[in-house]
């Protein structure tokens, strides 16, 4: 007899729909698949819980929530298959409309018992320094002065394997993934690349010499030596953070362990679509 499928799902906390589809999908697949909650959604629903870390392993993950609520989700999670519900502002890796849900967990449910589940390899970034190490971040790793604006540069030289592809003074630098090329990258001039090509964007943030954003293969050393008159910041994802004493230099690469999203649309068409 096949065992039943294990499935986490996890809703976003100040969402009560959320909640509420939380309950439904449990009901649907209840018989085909162990079901367990974060131990927050658990709590909101009145269910008995696990802490978030404990669903890497599951055979998939559900995420119900915006992009924030997915990228939490992936680094508690790291390489289990994270399926997302959009239920954000904008739903670039939630890929699946409320609506649609039930019928689609149920056919990914099915799927995962006959081994036919098809997750799309989404590589992360990984940022060391000086005694620190901050990610995998699925989206980008933000490397900025102090504060955003004017008063706020540092000066930034970035190589590539070794090779100084910017000497500038920037607001900061934006290294990201092509998963993460439509979030802040986009915002500052950066491409949009499709998720499933093997880059990292470099996008300078206010570069005084405008330096235009460049696009590198995704195992690239890429190495930022960054000075000026007070701190700066790494930030991974938009939460994880580090300050900086300078002079310092920081090494980002691919992290070993990537994500791996269930694509239930095209990436680089939906990228496109939620833009318009």
């Amino acid at each position: 007899m096949t065992p039943p499928v294990a499935v986490g799902i996890v809703a976003r906390p100040d969402s009560e729909r959320a909640h509420a589809l939380a309950v439904e999908l449990a009901s649907d697949i209840d018989g085909e698949a162990v079901v367990s909650f974060d131990e927050r959604t658990a709590t909101a629903i009145d269910r008995p819980g696990r802490p978030i870390e404990q669903l890497d392993e599951c055979d998939l993950v559900v995420c119900l929530g915006g992009d924030g609520t997915v990228l939490h989700v992936v680094g508690a999670v790291g390489s289990t298959p994270v399926v997302g519900v959009d239920f954000g502002a904008v739903g670039h890796l939630a890929a699946v409309e409320p609506t649609d849900a039930r019928a689609t967990i149920q056919h990914l449910v099915r799927q995962c018992r006959r081994g036919t589940l098809e997750p799309t390899t989404r590589h992360r970034l990984v940022a060391r320094g000086d005694g620190w190490t901050l990610g995998p971040a699925l989206n980008e790793v933000l490397l900025q002065g102090p504060r955003r604006g004017p008063a706020g540069g540092v000066e930034l030289a970035v190589d590539v394997d070794g090779a100084t592809c910017t000497e500038t003074t920037a607001e900061g630098v934006i290294v990201a993934t092509p998963t993460g090329s439509t979030a802040y990258n986009l915002s500052d001039g950066g491409p949009i690349v499709d998720p499933v090509v093997d880059a990292i964007c470099l996008t300078p943030i206010s570069d005084r010499r405008r330096t235009p954003a460049i696009v590198v293969r995704d195992e690239a050393t890429i190495t930022a030596s960054v000075d000026g008159p007070e701190t700066a910041l790494v930030i991974a994802d938009g939460t994880d953070r580090q300050e900086l004493d300078l002079p310092t230099t920081v090494t980002l690469e691919r992290a070993g362990e990537p994500a791996r999203l269930v694509d239930t649309r095209a990436p680089l068409a939906d990228a496109v679509e939620t833009l318009r």
